[in-house]
């Protein structure tokens, strides 16, 4: 379909009318040349600017199919996520990134193996999203974590639960607010025990979640979390934001470059 617009002026003020038409009925119109001359212009930059190498040689496929990466950790949402952590390390004014998370609809593809270009870092990372990072209480991670894991289990034609075949643990139902997390958070949960619900305010039914533990970057051991204790939670903008549901965060954020400027240089 073509989209049309309509817009009819009575002063400052304008009246609009939306419409679609059937690209069939402007099979007679002949392109405009000037514009044309400017599309092609453009579009040959871009493929030149989307064309440049990030990566020599991937050697394993990223998994970023959304079928996965919103029911389960994979291996390209922790490399989001760790590039999130490692920028925070030295790239924030108001301290060092203990924890990184991004939602799984935050992540649109997959990176097979091979050659990674600028136009593959996108295509995984598409929204313009910019890297920010917020304080968080231990108590507000728990409810985080417990909305992540808040779908259902996944179930076969017979209504017996889907099983992972790695962790040998039913597979959740997709939900793009499922968080992929840095090497820097480990989060023990049990799927089979009631979920949180499906609203932001159901947070505090969740009863999946056993243990959140946080690395201790002195000493580089594992801690469970403290409910009263404030960490440094780098995320997306959206995410930071509130955006997905994630209500319990927002507040005072400090933010920083584009993700895909991050990972980016990560890969590199």
């Amino acid at each position: 379909n073509i989209g049309m617009i309509d817009v009819t002026y009575k002063g400052d003020t304008p009246t609009f009318n939306a419409l679609l038409v059937p690209a069939s009925e402007f099979k007679e119109v002949s392109e405009n040349p000037a514009v044309k001359e400017i599309v092609d212009e453009t579009a040959a930059r871009f493929e030149e600017e989307m064309s440049q190498i990030v990566l020599e040689n991937n050697p394993v496929e990223l998994e970023g199919d959304g079928a996965y990466g919103r029911t389960r950790e994979t291996n390209l949402g922790n490399l989001i996520a760790d590039s999130l952590y490692d920028y925070g390390q030295t790239g924030f004014k108001d301290g060092q990134t203990d924890l990184a998370v991004i939602n799984g609809g935050g992540i649109r593809t997959s990176i097979e193996k091979g050659k990674v270009t600028k136009g593959d870092v996108l295509a995984v990372l598409p929204f313009g999203n910019t890297i920010a990072q917020i304080d968080v209480t231990g108590a507000q991670i728990k409810d985080m974590f417990e909305y992540s894991l808040r779908s259902e289990v996944q179930k076969d034609e017979s209504g017996k639960p889907i099983i992972d075949e790695t962790t040998k643990m039913p597979v959740l139902g997709r939900n793009g607010g499922f968080l992929q997390v840095s090497e820097s958070v480990k989060v023990s949960f049990d799927p089979r025990e009631q979920g949180a619900g499906n609203k932001p305010e159901d947070n505090q039914k969740g009863k999946r979640i056993w243990s959140i533990k946080i690395k201790n970057r002195q000493t580089g051991k594992f801690e469970e979390i403290k409910d009263d204790q404030v960490y440094k939670l780098a995320t997306n903008d959206f995410l930071a934001a509130g955006g997905d549901g994630y209500t319990m965060l927002g507040g005072k954020r400090e933010e920083g470059p584009s993700m895909d400027v991050i990972f980016t240089e990560f890969l590199q």
